[in-house]
């Protein structure tokens, strides 16, 4: 949903050519002049940083509905028109946002269960996972709004819960085969729920409803990891 703010801005300034669309893959930073599009150079790329720098602030502070285009320009100290040189809209620089959270939590191996190490490693993935979540909670939160909105953004949320899942069924298949616990009859919705139960976890605890002062992220991954090695029979 957008604000009739966002709407005037974008009918007023926005270029008509489609942007890129965000993927796990990466997206190059791009800017858009005189119906070109080219790569930002330094002095390019520096603007959109502190655009992406001054999008993040004002959605994590007021939301993603009340934030429009014409804010995140002023916070940025950029014109209307710069903005719309780097972003298609609002929601694009939201996919770009999402997309460097991504980037970290895939490529900082925070979604990898390592199964020969039993279950200290088991504890170690998800200690990695939560503390990340945790420290990103006002941004999660703002990620599980747009989702019920924003197809590329729910698109973006599941190509990361597929790829978090995925690890999970070929631990546990792993595990099966090496006789650490016995085989589960279900492996894909078995990594399906234990990974709802951390995501959903996570999101109450650090997002939605957190405690003051929030639980420490080490003492529920470890409770998490717990729940998840009973789940499967994972000895200590």
């Amino acid at each position: 949903m957008t604000t009739s703010a966002d709407h005037q801005d974008t009918d007023a300034k926005a270029p008509k050519e489609p942007a890129p669309r965000a993927t796990s893959g990466g997206r190059s930073p791009l800017r858009r002049q005189d119906g070109k599009i080219l790569a930002p150079g330094s002095k390019g790329a520096a603007t959109r940083q502190r655009l992406l720098d001054a999008a993040r602030r004002l959605l994590e502070q007021q939301g993603y509905r009340t934030t429009t285009v014409a804010q995140i320009s002023e916070s940025a100290g950029v014109s209307l028109g710069t903005f719309y040189q780097y972003f298609r809209d609002r929601a694009d620089v939201m996919a770009a946002l999402v997309q460097s959270y991504v980037t970290e939590v895939l490529d900082g191996g925070r979604v990898h269960w390592s199964i020969d190490n039993g279950r200290s490693a088991l504890t170690a993935m998800l200690i990695d996972y939560v503390t990340t979540y945790a420290e990103n909670a006002a941004f999660n939160q703002v990620w599980e709004e747009v989702c019920q909105t924003e197809p590329e953004l729910a698109d973006l949320r599941r190509e990361l819960t597929t790829t978090v899942e995925a690890s999970v069924v070929t631990a546990l298949r792993r595990g099966a085969r090496k006789n650490l616990f016995p085989p589960v009859r279900n492996p894909a919705a078995t990594a399906r729920a234990l990974c709802a139960l951390a995501d959903r976890f996570c999101y109450l605890t650090y997002a939605f409803d957190p405690a003051e002062p929030p639980m420490d992220p080490v003492m529920a991954a470890e409770l998490i990891a717990d729940i998840w090695a009973r789940a499967v029979g994972l000895p200590d």
